[in-house]
């Protein structure tokens, strides 16, 4: 059976197993509420129902008129910011960095009051609350100082302050209504005290008069804009999804109540609501449907969660009253709501969602568990696919030493860091379906208490026995997530835990900055080469700066930020003892610009409990190209050189270009307008700059002069937030020319001890992609540090020769002590017996299944020797290239080899699409492109079409975009057509396929005992 078959069963099951018209609560089921109401008798969950019964006092503490009152009418202003990027009348900017990105403290004791954390003050300066409850009749003069009629206040400047507004989207709806209505009928479900479920009703009551009448475009001021012009109710798009989740839940819950409550019956008819149940489902739930089916309710794949949630919730078979169940879970499957297309084309290989940021990426994971969880309550069962597994695990599975989440795109945190991702909602979806003992560990690991309102508590005694066959290694852990395009290396040096990364390119663009092959790096739980992050608030600052090239490290060509997201490959791979390297190239990213944009990125041991960070970067092409670099962001910035002249006005744009101003003439993307006081400095042989005492940490960065022939220095802004330093220097190694070729070369040590290092000298070479160092340890000892990024044999300044891609050789006492070598080739040293390391074997696949994640290849004796974390191998397909992870080999008949890729599917895409004979392509129904989908970013031609029953395969050799078509072999063709003639045919996408080649990278370590 197929799998296009396979996966129509799962639509034929809603037919069969579709739900009778509500009765009853359907998401919270007679059973879940009694498990609900057990659990909440048990001392360990004494604090959460504590603090449920407290919150749910907001709504259940006054009386039914006060509840109605409390709810305004649609047309008052709700605001996300007060002023957007000013923000105190009187502190400015100052509040973000007190407060972070929304500063003010609200609180209903003070309604429609914000108060400034810096000051105190309290804004605005008339009573809002007595002029709404007289009917807001009177005119109020909001140019006298903070009156603010809900319209906001009018300083001297123009400048308009939405005080009300800003408390009314946070604390009067978020918190208090909305919050307050979620923790109301919780109350509700853990006592069976029906007060809960009646103030419950009277408020959805209520609600379902205002809300089909509130339009968030029209009616909210929304990062610098009023009216907003961004869809939404009540809060945005996308906020809006947990406030209808909310009232869905809310009316479920409730609902085995309103037949019985003659209270309310006749309380909401007296205000104008003749039947509660109707009007919260058709003036509620059913508006929010159709705004999801129209896509003005929806964002970050949120709609996946709130519409099935409401599917179940709503649970209705009946046209006349609105969407039906069954409406909505096709809307979900195979409509706009792309469950299924967002399966293969939305989540990548590693399990990360469509999008750069791992935070922002794994809310589609969530919100996909939270659909497929419904939707199995629905009679759809759609988690027939390993994929998921993956969605499980992904996010988490990107953690750094063991507790830090990699700062991309924009991601939270602080500039120190962020916490891993660890979410107990995917372990446990991994756990049931899975049996997952990752998923066992990971939950473990969290001890939380579970959540009293869950559907099922995992038994924590089969937990522990499950996460003891948990074979994800510990830190330090070096390894590469070739779906996402992050390569980790790791390594102990007996004092520190260090991690470095480099971000190659994700498939998903959303939430993603122009930064391919930027690096950052981590020593015991911290960073200390940091990212940004998330800006500060949106506008020029967050997309000319800290969503731009220039805040992270990478180097601009000609003054240009990186053109474009396009996904950059790992080129390069090794795990040694001592030494972990990853490179990759992202040139194809310059759209020609660039014939070469490449990163080499080391991390060694150097034997005597320090390591060193070694980066080298290649670029060709244009005639100016600047390395960009900053430190410990609380370090003491202290520049080893001379410096020759210093810019008194303006920004390193222009002494006529104001910080953060617009320069002109197409320049502000460059990002220069945010380097302020830049002074110029005579590079020396090698460069260093020094930071210290950084929280007790210090750091050194030493750059040999291979290419740079200016230093540059300016002093810059992070986001203004309490979590980031008032400025950082960034540093700009420039060099100007024709035709450039050069290479960047720097070593950063970085501890809480005394340098390790005495002395760097440069090694320069005979090739312009090549070059290096020698790093002389204050024991006496030298590492002589061989960068070759030329691909030919080249000789350094000291006689070494070196044909291999990397080499660091550790000498004392006249004696060659150690060596990794990076790369097929030899090195030779003077004095020194040559060194060679052997090219490493290029498989080529013979078959490939699918389904098993296996492949073969032909070996003839029989053996691939996987190490015990896995052996990286890139695989190449004409121009394609692509990194994968084999976790085990066996022998098999015909001299082959069976190699696996774990629980990594090796189809990463799947199309409704099938061959044409008239055109002689391959025709998708679907989108190739476009929002949340991984191939914005990747490029088809070189992978692989694989047909609906997995049998046959074809290289994709063009691709048009605005037409949805792939080229491929034409004798071929005939093999991608509707097989079944179910009128659903399936094209997957594929790296893996019989012809492409396999090649781990070529490494070794020489110890002492070799022969020396």
């Amino acid at each position: 059976m197929t799998q296009d078959v396979l996966l129509a069963l799962g639509f034929l099951m809603l037919a069969s197993a579709a739900p009778a018209a509500k009765t009853g609560g359907d998401y919270f089921t007679a059973e879940h509420v009694a498990a609900i109401r057990a659990r909440a008798k048990q001392p360990e969950y004494a604090r959460t129902l504590e603090q449920t019964i407290a919150k749910a006092e907001l709504i259940a503490g006054r009386s039914d008129e006060e509840i109605w009152e409390m709810i305004p009418d649609a047309d008052l202003p709700r605001a996300l910011n007060v002023c957007f990027g000013v923000g105190c009348p009187v502190h400015g900017t100052e509040i973000f960095r007190k407060g972070g990105n929304y500063p003010w403290i609200m609180s209903p004791d003070q309604p429609f009051k914000v108060k400034c954390p810096v000051g105190g003050e309290v804004y605005p300066s008339n009573d809002f609350a007595t002029y709404l409850k007289a009917g807001r009749k009177e005119k109020l003069d909001t140019t006298v100082e903070y009156v603010d009629d809900g319209g906001g206040w009018v300083d001297a400047d123009g400048k308009r302050y939405w005080f009300v507004a800003h408390y009314m989207f946070w604390e009067h709806w978020r918190h208090t209504i909305i919050d307050g209505i979620s923790a109301c009928y919780r109350a509700w479900l853990a006592t069976g005290d029906e007060r809960y479920a009646h103030k419950t009703g009277v408020a959805l009551a209520r609600i379902s008069q205002v809300y089909p009448h509130m339009k968030y475009a029209d009616q909210a001021y929304h990062n610098g804009r009023y009216p907003a012009g961004i869809n939404g109710r009540i809060l945005d798009y996308i906020w809006e999804n947990s406030t209808v989740t909310t009232f869905g839940l809310a009316y479920d819950a409730i609902f085995p109540t309103l037949a019985a409550d003659e209270s309310l019956k006749s309380f909401a008819a007296s205000r104008g609501v003749g039947d509660v149940a109707a009007a919260i489902e058709k003036d509620i739930l059913q508006v929010a449907v159709q705004d999801i089916f129209e896509k003005k309710i929806w964002g970050n794949k949120f709609e996946l969660g709130s519409l099935s949630t409401l599917a179940l919730c709503i649970n209705n078979t009946d046209p006349s009253r609105g969407a039906t169940t069954a409406q909505m879970v096709d809307w979900i499957l195979t409509g706009p709501g792309d469950l299924e297309f967002t399966l293969y084309n939305g989540i990548d290989r590693d399990g990360i969602g469509g999008e750069s940021s791992p935070a922002y990426s794994s809310i589609w994971n969530t919100r996909l568990v939270q659909a497929a969880d419904n939707l199995a309550r629905l009679g759809v069962d759609i988690v027939n696919d390993p994929r998921w597994l993956r969605i499980a695990r992904g996010p988490s599975e990107m953690r750094i030493l063991d507790s830090l989440c990699p700062r991309i795109g924009d991601h939270g945190g602080g500039i120190l860091g962020s916490p891993r991702l660890a979410q107990a909602d995917l372990f446990e979806f991994g756990v049931q379906h899975f049996k997952d003992p990752y998923s066992a560990k990971m939950l473990l690991k969290m001890n939380r208490t579970p959540d009293l309102f869950a559907r099922a508590i995992p038994d924590r005694d089969e937990l522990r026995k499950l996460a003891k066959r948990d074979r994800f290694a510990d830190a330090p852990f070096t390894r590469d997530m070739g779906g996402y395009g992050l390569a980790i290396l790791e390594l102990d040096d007996g004092l520190h835990k260090r991690s470095a990364t480099m971000y190659y390119g994700c498939p998903g663009a959303s939430h993603g900055h122009l930064d391919r092959l930027t690096m950052a790096y981590h020593l015991d739980g911290r960073d200390v080469l940091t990212e940004l992050g998330y800006p500060a608030h949106w506008g020029p600052m967050a997309d000319w700066w800290v969503k731009n090239t220039p805040s992270h490290y990478c180097v601009m060509i000609d003054g240009r930020a990186q053109p474009a997201r396009t996904a950059g490959y790992l080129t390069a791979f090794a795990d040694l003892n001592g030494l972990k390297f990853a490179e990759a190239e992202a040139a194809a990213m310059w759209k020609g610009a660039a014939k070469d944009y490449r990163r080499a990125l080391a991390l060694l041991d150097t034997g005597e409990k320090s390591a060193l960070l070694i980066d080298a970067f290649a670029v060709e092409g244009g005639s100016m190209h600047d390395y960009i670099f900053h430190g410990l962001p609380y370090g003491e910035f202290a520049p080893d050189l001379r410096r020759v002249r210093a810019q008194k006005t303006g920004t390193l744009a222009g002494e006529d270009v104001a910080f953060g101003a617009d320069p002109g003439e197409g320049r502000a993307a460059a990002g220069y307008q945010y380097f302020r006081s830049p002074s110029w400095y005579k590079p020396q042989d090698v460069t260093r700059l020094s930071w210290r005492g950084d929280n007790g940490l210090d750091m050194d960065a030493w750059f040999p002069r291979l290419a740079f022939d200016e230093v540059i220095v300016a002093d810059t802004q992070p986001p203004v937030t309490g979590a980031y330093p008032d400025t950082m220097p960034y540093i700009l190694l420039r060099r100007s020319g024709q035709d450039l070729s050069s290479l960047f070369l720097g070593i950063v040590e970085t501890g809480d001890v005394p340098s390790g290092v005495a002395k760097v000298t440069r090694l320069t070479a005979s090739h312009p992609k090549a070059g290096g160092a020698v790093v002389r340890l204050t024991s006496g000892a030298e590492w002589r540090i061989l960068v070759n990024l030329s691909g030919e044999d080249v000789t350094f300044e000291d006689g070494a020769r070196s044909s291999a891609r990397f080499a660091a050789l550790l000498t004392s006492g006249g004696k060659l002590r150690k060596a990794h070598l990076i790369g097929a080739g030899r090195v030779e040293q003077p004095g020194f017996q040559a060194l060679t390391c052997e090219p490493a074997p290029e498989w080529t696949v013979s078959s490939v299944d699918y389904r098993a994640g296996t492949a073969r290849i032909a070996r003839p004796d029989g053996r691939v020797r996987i190490p015990k974390n896995g052996l990286v191998v890139v695989a190449r397909n004409g121009g394609h290239s692509a990194s994968y992870t084999l976790r085990s080999a066996k022998a098999v008949e015909g001299g082959e080899v069976e190699i696996s890729f774990g629980d990594t599917p090796l189809l990463t895409g799947r199309f409704q699409a099938s061959w044409d004979a008239a055109s002689g392509k391959i025709i998708s129904k679907e989108r190739t492109g476009g929002v949340y989908n991984q191939f914005v970013a990747k490029r088809f031609p070189g992978m692989t079409a694989v047909s609906g029953n997995l049998a046959h395969t074809a290289t994709i050799t063009a691709y048009d975009g605005a037409a949805n078509t792939f080229s491929i072999d034409p004798a071929r063709g005939p093999s991608f057509g509707n097989g079944n003639g179910d009128g659903r045919s399936y094209v997957y996408i594929a790296d893996i396929a019989p012809g492409v080649s396999l090649s781990p990278t070529p490494a070794r370590t020489i110890s002492p005992r070799a022969a020396f």
